[in-house]
């Protein structure tokens, strides 16, 4: 082999074997050769480049600026060129080529020589991605970054430092002396001490403030390193910046915030505390003032207080402590006792709450402690008070229980006689026995008017709720006052709205109690003319009806100026009245009381001379079933005759046993008599009766006790004898007291003679 075959022979393997990329085209851009380097990057081989131009093989985006860059080359005549392209490889993926041409222009042809720069192009990209994350970053965050050579003294700021500073970064070469010259007076003695500390090989970040470009006063974070060279000395120093601005004015009005809660909680007769991760952050003066601790020995052992705590109230406040209320839900809310070191005894109401942060959590407890002494030392009077006036009214209680009885036990005598009398006598005898009877019921109606000022005053007055026929208890008022009205010579008259329905359920006793006081009183001051009552529906409610009662009259009237004292308790319409009418003055007042527990109102209008309109409103339910029902509980009609009937009186007043036995007689009853309660028991072991009348006050065992007694007996025979109580005691709960230990039904003395005879036809053998 010569030596040019030779040489051709080492050009082609170097060629072969170089990583550059060879190629060779025509003015045109026609392919004429490629090495195996370039067909291995484009994925092509030479028989399919050689022969097609370079255009085939571009981005879209390159065919327009390489014939550009190839026309500036020809026409300038240029022997060399460099540029970079974006070629389109088989797989149909893109790789960025480098190209170094020449042109040989004797020849026509271009070599050029190229390598593979795709991995550059994208390290580049990302980094630029990088760079402008970090700057959109720094802006974010307010974060300037700077370096100082110490050596030559350059600056290097990066976008937002020159933000910071209010530079514009085309406009300004910065210096180490702008830095300076831009700290506030007031914090550069600080900084120039901080940076010669750095110089001592320590890093450090710090606060301060700059004067801006455009004067105004920012607040920033710097964190400053130093790198030093062998000998120790810096050759570089680089660091961070942050405007903080709004940060700081932040904590600026937190602190004064701070100050002025502090200021405020000083003043404050309450102690202020603020706790966080367990210990004490905050505590007011008035610590010392209400426990005569220091509030340092807080700070020192938040705990310390518990040992503070009264030894009956230790173990309750630290069990509620250790609840999920203040563990969890950071609420603390006790009172309770402490003990000052010098032995002295305080009340304290310690309320507290959570501060929590975004996430729910509790990041500080703040607290109120209240000295509440006084408060306690008031409440102990007033409950020493409280318990001397129910003391006092339970004393009141058992007196007029205790003169009830005494009175109403005599009463039952004169009463009962007097209706015993009036069965037998002549009539010029039998009106005086009426007259005793009468004068009996009006001082008994003063009783129990006295009884019920008792009851309201003392809160105990309940209505009941039963059901009643609203027409019979009206004709059964009807049939009283039409004998009043009789016996004066004024008429009568009573309407009721037919749209009211029957059934009713309410307190008929007391709503008769507050119509036969306003009949009583229309009578009372009525010589002549009429009086008339009428009642009309009201408002209708779901499940409850409102009824409007009125009783007109044609008496003596009241004068404008003394209507308003009506109601009040011993009053009337003036001396006068009283003098020639007589009366307690309770009537009215009490009626107002009872209608205003009957969710009602009462009002009047009156003209002098002329007469009086008394109207009221009372709200009842509705009964479930309102026909028409034949309530044979009613006084007006119970007149049968109990025959064969057999009783056991046990009663240890020898007067209220002849009347009973009086009153026996004459509907053929046959009456056994005991005195007390031991003799009831013997004799009920013997013998049966159909019915027994129990007195409640005996000398040796209470009527109580001994219905207990006959019970427990009866219950072994499986038998039940009813027993009805007869007492003197008529306060409120009396019955139901009876009814309690076994009783079935209740008679009050003095005894009326229908209501015991209603009793007997309703309790006797075979009846019901």
């Amino acid at each position: 082999m010569d030596n040019s075959s030779l040489s051709n022979k080492n050009y082609e393997n170097m060629v072969n074997l170089t990583p550059e990329l060879l190629c060779i085209t025509n003015m045109e851009g026609v392919f004429k050769y490629v090495n195996p380097a370039f067909e291995n990057v484009i994925g092509y081989s030479s028989e399919e480049i050689v022969g097609l131009t370079l255009h085939v093989f571009l981005h879209d985006e390159d065919v327009i600026a390489i014939k550009n860059t190839m026309q500036t080359l020809f026409n300038e005549k240029n022997d060399s060129s460099s540029f970079e392209l974006h070629h389109r490889c088989k797989d149909g993926t893109y790789k960025w080529l480098s190209w170094n041409t020449r042109v040989d222009w004797t020849e026509g042809l271009v070599y050029s020589a190229g390598r593979d720069i795709t991995e550059k192009r994208k390290m580049e990209q990302d980094c630029l991605k990088l760079r402008e994350r970090l700057l959109e970053a720094q802006e974010f965050a307010q974060l300037g970054y700077w370096e100082f050579d110490t050596m030559t003294g350059d600056c290097l700021w990066s976008d937002e430092m020159f933000r910071i500073g209010g530079f514009e970064p085309q406009e300004f070469i910065p210096t180490i002396n702008d830095f300076l010259l831009s700290i506030h007076p007031d914090d550069k003695e600080f900084v120039i001490n901080i940076m010669q500390v750095l110089l001592n090989g320590s890093e450090c970040e710090f606060d301060f403030r700059l004067i801006r470009q455009d004067n105004e006063i920012i607040w920033v974070h710097e964190k400053v390193r130093h790198e030093f060279d062998a000998s120790g000395l810096p050759v570089r120093s680089y660091g961070v910046i942050q405007d903080i601005t709004q940060r700081k004015l932040s904590e600026l009005k937190l602190k004064e915030s701070e100050e002025k809660f502090k200021e405020l909680a000083e003043n404050l007769g309450e102690v202020i505390y603020i706790q966080q991760n367990g210990q004490f952050v905050y505590i007011s003066s008035a610590y010392e003032r209400v426990t005569g601790k220091t509030c340092q020995s807080m700070y020192e052992n938040p705990l310390s207080y518990i040992d503070s705590i009264h030894p009956e109230d230790k173990d309750r406040i630290v069990k509620v402590r250790l609840e999920d209320k203040y563990i969890s839900k950071g609420l603390f809310d006790e009172q309770y006792r402490i003990i000052q070191p010098d032995g002295n005894i305080r009340w304290v109401w310690t309320r507290s709450f959570p501060i929590r942060d975004e996430n729910g959590e509790i990041i500080k407890r703040v607290g109120i402690a209240n000295n509440i002494t006084k408060l306690k030392e008031y409440e102990e009077s007033l409950r020493e008070a409280m318990e001397k006036a129910e003391a006092s009214n339970k004393t009141k209680s058992q007196f007029l229980a205790n003169m009830s009885h005494e009175i109403r036990t005599p009463m039952n005598g004169i009463l009962g006689m007097a209706q015993l009398l009036v069965m037998n006598l002549k009539d010029e005898e039998k009106e005086m026995a009426t007259i005793i009877k009468a004068s009996g019921d009006d001082l008994l109606k003063i009783i129990d008017d006295i009884l019920d000022l008792s009851r309201i005053e003392a809160g105990k007055l309940r209505l009941s709720q039963e059901e009643f026929d609203i027409n019979m208890l009206v004709n059964h008022v009807n049939k009283v006052m039409e004998t009043l009205v009789k016996q004066k010579g004024i008429s009568y008259k009573s309407y009721i709205e037919r749209t009211i329905v029957n059934r009713l359920i309410g307190d008929p006793d007391r709503l008769k109690q507050v119509l036969f006081n306003l009949l009583g009183n229309a009578i009372k001051f009525t010589e002549q003319g009429s009086i008339e009552l009428s009642i009309a529906k009201g408002k209708v409610f779901e499940d409850k009806l409102q009824l409007v009662f009125s009783v007109n009259d044609s008496g003596i009237g009241i004068a404008d100026d003394k209507v308003g004292q009506l109601f009040t308790y011993f009053t009337q319409g003036d001396d006068s009245v009283t003098k020639k009418y007589g009366g307690t003055g309770l009537g009215l007042a009490i009626s107002k009381q009872l209608i205003n527990m009957m969710d009602g109102e009462i009002s009047v209008e009156s003209k002098l001379g002329v007469g009086s309109c008394f109207s009221f409103s009372a709200i009842f339910k509705a009964a479930m079933d309102n026909t028409e029902i034949n309530n044979t509980n009613n006084e007006d009609t119970l007149n049968v005759t109990a025959t064969s009937s057999t009783a056991l009186l046990v009663e240890d007043d020898y007067v209220s046993g002849v009347v009973m036995k009086k009153l026996c007689e004459r509907r053929n009853i046959a009456l056994t008599i005991v005195t007390n309660g031991k003799q009831a028991i013997e004799i009920m072991k013997k013998e049966c009766f159909d019915i027994i009348f129990m007195d409640i006050q005996m000398p040796d065992i209470s009527g109580y006790e001994t219905t207990r007694i006959i019970r427990d007996m009866e219950r072994e025979v499986n038998k039940h004898t009813p027993i009805i109580a007869t007492t003197a005691f008529a306060l409120v709960g009396d019955r139901e007291k009876c009814i309690d230990v076994g009783m079935d039904d209740y008679l009050a003395k003095p005894i009326d003679s229908e209501k015991f005879y209603a009793i007997v036809e309703r309790w006797s053998k075979g009846k019901t």
